[in-house]
């Protein structure tokens, strides 16, 4: 029985959908096991990418699914926010992704042009919720605080006068 090979690629890119290079990523397979460029396998860890390079490409590799984590961000951009999304080859062939939980929409395009974006600030993550729920969660922490305050004063203020 034959064993059919496939491979998937993806373009590491800023939040202008420029070219980005300088980016690292490991991936892995089902079993936990490094994969290379050309579908080896590995028990280290193997990092991918140099400043040359923006564009990954993945071949040789069996059906199944694979883990892409970003491991190093470019020079200028933040290092809090890293990409990880898996890819599933089906026996057929099909390439599909999902970007792993919290989920910032730094994974976009379609299987056959994957784009891992990243970003120099949170304002120029993707209008996906991202930035807008980090926004609100600020805005709810002030409030709250605000609540917190004006409650103290208020009591103290009561056992001041007497009430």
């Amino acid at each position: 029985m034959t064993t059919k090979l496939y491979g998937f690629r993806f373009t590491k890119v800023d939040a202008t959908s420029s070219p980005l290079k300088g980016a690292e990523f490991t991936v892995t397979n089902g079993a936990g096991k490094y994969v290379n460029l050309n579908g080896s396998l590995s028990d280290t860890e193997v990092h991918l990418g140099d400043a040359d390079i923006s564009e990954f490409t993945f071949t040789g590799l069996k059906a199944g699914t694979y883990t892409v984590t970003e491991t190093r961000v470019p020079s200028g951009f933040m290092s809090s926010i890293k990409a990880e999304f898996t890819v599933t080859i089906a026996k057929d062939g099909t390439v599909t992704y999902q970007e792993a939980a919290p989920g910032f929409g730094l994974i976009t395009g379609d299987a056959n042009a994957i784009k891992v974006v990243n970003v120099r600030s949170i304002t120029e993550l993707p209008h996906t919720g991202a930035a807008g729920t980090a926004l609100f969660t600020v805005i709810a922490v002030l409030l709250a605080g605000a609540a917190v305050t004006l409650l103290a004063k208020s009591r103290a203020a009561r056992r001041a006068i007497g009430v």
